[in-house]
């Protein structure tokens, strides 16, 4: 990693970089990082979702995906899933327990998390815009 740290918290937002993303919308954007994390070989790091806050309610169950970590099958599709949420009258998520996602690059300078439902038609996500805190840690013995 560029700055030698060994964790980091991301707290990220659809309208962030919307200067340099321009087609980034409400639940599909990427992230730019400002201290890009550079994985050394023989290092592993992961990625977890601890929280995230939605303009409105969820109406149908989704999966918040991320571009930098492993894919999880979920049914006849691979995805790069952080997370499942159920559709919940709440606008706003925090995760007592992370689930922490292998970074499957060796270099990040960017992010992108977006929401999909199981046949990857977010079609009617398109309205929803989120905020989310990351959390990325270099893995150690002690933490896997």
């Amino acid at each position: 990693m560029s700055s030698q740290r060994n964790t980091r918290y991301i707290y990220a937002g659809h309208d962030d970089w919307i200067d340099v993303y321009p087609g980034n919308i409400g639940t599909d954007f990427c992230y730019r990082l400002l201290d890009p994390i550079q994985i050394a070989d023989g290092d592993r790091w992961s990625i977890a979702i601890s929280d995230i806050s939605f303009s409105a309610p969820l109406k149908q169950p989704v999966y918040i995906c991320c571009d930098t970590c492993a894919v999880s099958q979920t049914g006849r599709k691979m995805l790069p899933i952080l997370r499942q949420l159920i559709d919940s009258p709440t606008r706003h998520f925090t995760f007592d327990r992370l689930e922490y996602r292998p970074l499957t690059k060796g270099y990040i300078d960017s992010i992108r998390i977006y929401l999909t439902d199981e046949l990857e038609r977010n079609t009617s996500l398109y309205s929803l815009t989120l905020k989310c805190a990351l959390h990325i840690r270099r893995d150690t013995p002690w933490n896997v």
